[in-house]
C-alpha cells in the first residue's frame, strides 16, 4: 500500500521590534491609522487594514487585508481571523477608508463588523473597533454604538 504524503500547514508569523505602542482612545487610533494608509491613494482606493493587540492593548502590528477599487472592497472574515490568530492577538481594530470622504457607515460596512464580531466572539478574540477613515476625519462605529 503506497504513503500517503500530506502537506505540512506551517505558520510564520514576523513581528519586527519597534516602539512599544498602547491605544487607549479612538484619536490614537487615527494617529496610526494615518501612518498606515497612504496618503498618495487613500482618495483613489478603498483598503482593510486590521490592528492587532495583545491583552494590554499593545500593538503587535498590522496587516492589509484587502484593496478593492474607488467604491468598495471585499474583505474575507477567514481571513481577518486567520491573521489574528496567527499573530496570537486578543484583541483587533478593523478600519477601511471612504475614497469619497463619506464619513457614514453603509450597510454593508455594518453587515460585515456584525459577522466579523460574530467570529472573533466564537474564536475569543476581541472587535474593539472598526474605523472608517478619511483625509477628513474618522467614524469609530464602537463610539456610534454599532460594535
Amino acid at each position: 500500500m503506497k504513503k500517503l504524503k500530506l502537506p505540512k500547514i506551517k505558520i510564520k508569523v514576523t513581528v519586527s521590534k519597534g516602539d512599544k505602542i498602547i491605544i487607549k482612545t479612538p484619536e490614537e487610533v487615527e494617529l496610526i491609522l494615518k501612518k498606515i494608509f497612504d496618503s498618495d491613494t487613500i482618495l483613489w482606493t478603498e483598503e482593510m487594514v486590521m490592528i492587532c493587540l495583545n491583552r494590554a492593548n499593545q500593538v503587535i502590528g498590522y496587516h492589509k487585508v484587502a484593496s478593492g477599487g474607488f467604491s468598495g472592497v471585499i474583505c474575507d472574515p477567514k481571513v481577518i481571523m486567520t491573521i489574528a490568530l496567527q499573530s496570537a492577538a486578543s484583541s483587533i481594530i478593523l478600519a477601511h477608508n471612504h475614497p469619497s470622504g463619506n464619513l457614514k457607515a453603509s450597510n454593508a460596512d455594518i453587515e460585515i463588523t456584525k459577522k466579523i464580531k460574530n467570529a472573533c466572539s466564537f474564536l475569543d478574540v476581541n472587535l474593539l473597533d472598526h474605523f472608517i477613515i478619511t483625509n477628513e476625519g474618522y467614524l469609530s462605529l464602537a463610539n456610534e454604538g454599532i460594535i
